[in-house]
């Protein structure tokens, strides 16, 4: 059994920014936990407010993205001493990484329930089509609950406006 006959190009994107959002956790320490806990508050938040009121979702997005910005900077650094701090953000960042990942593997048109939508462009429908990421998820968050929803596919909410 070959490990990596499913892997794609899009699969490798993914995994890079997952990595990177978890060693972005780890060198913020604790303020890459409050960075984390601010930002997975907000999202659906300001999901929800996008299909309802459009014009306060964006002043909402500046204002969580300025706490999110210099609310760490008031937090101790991570340092050589104290690893548990590290370890803290690199869980908080493995999260969110996580997150993003779904979402972005998620976040592609859907045309009469055929996912990807076949208006891709033929390399980018391909490597989503055959995505691990997008077989292993897809089906867990199109089919799941709302709240999971929320956060890598507001679209798809029971009650969201078709448009």
């Amino acid at each position: 059994m070959n490990l990596f006959s499913g892997i794609t190009w899009f699969d490798a994107m993914l995994i890079t920014l997952w990595a990177g959002v978890t060693v972005l956790g780890i060198r913020r320490g604790l303020g890459g936990v409050v960075w984390v806990v601010i930002a997975l508050i907000a999202w659906p938040i300001i999901t929800s407010m996008s299909t309802q009121t459009p014009v306060l979702a964006l002043p909402l997005s500046i204002v969580f993205g300025l706490l999110a910005g210099y609310l760490p900077r008031y937090l101790p650094t991570t340092n050589s001493q104290d690893i548990s701090f590290a370890a803290a953000g690199g869980v908080a960042g493995l999260v969110l990484g996580f997150v993003l990942v779904v979402a972005i593997a998620l976040g592609f048109p859907i045309k009469q329930r055929n996912y990807p939508s076949n208006t891709l462009p033929p390399f980018l429908l391909n490597a989503v089509a055959e995505s691990y990421v997008v077989s292993k998820v897809g089906d867990a968050v199109f089919k799941g609950s709302d709240f999971g929803k929320r956060y890598v596919a507001p679209d798809q909410l029971s009650g969201a406006k078709k448009r």
